[in-house]
């Protein structure tokens, strides 16, 4: 879980300087709000679909299964955008001052260890569902999902 979190924390800072790094999008371009919440929604539904192949999730697991993940991934990103908001807030600042600089650096520091408490947790309560197989294959199944991710963005990339 580890690896998904710093692989969803790599995705996360390149979504950010991408974002930044171009001009501001008119409305309907695909950097709107909506069409980004849309954009989550499908890649939600795709990491689903992956996860259930991958795993082999039995119909009757899957909705527990879900139940649990969902919760622990959105935790793990909201976490994520904190430490990233206050990172950011001190990097931009050009005098900040020494609490500020202590309270990020603090964040940033104990971000490893809160995503350790909620993923242990969410662990726990996924043994319950998963058989030992499955619940061993999880981690490799979402590394796969990144690297597969990664791997069509490049491909989107070489056809432009």
């Amino acid at each position: 879980m580890k690896r998904l979190t710093l692989i969803l924390l790599f995705l996360i800072a390149l979504a950010t300087e991408a974002v930044t790094a171009q001009p501001p999008c008119p409305p309907g371009a695909p950097h709107d709000p909506a069409k980004r919440e849309q954009w989550f929604k499908e890649m939600r539904a795709n990491k689903h679909e992956f996860l259930i192949r991958e795993l082999d999730l039995a119909p009757a697991q899957q909705a527990e299964f879900f139940a649990i993940y969902d919760p622990m991934e959105d935790a793990l990103v909201s976490l994520a955008d904190t430490a990233r908001k206050a990172e950011m807030s001190v990097a931009e600042n050009p005098n900040p001052t020494d609490a500020e600089l202590d309270r990020a650096t603090n964040m940033l520091f104990e971000l490893k260890g809160r995503e350790y408490k909620i993923e242990k947790e969410a662990q726990a309560k996924l043994a319950k569902i998963l058989t030992k197989r499955q619940l061993f294959k999880l981690k490799g199944a979402e590394r796969k999902f990144v690297r597969a991710l990664m791997k069509h963005g490049h491909s989107k990339k070489d056809k432009k």
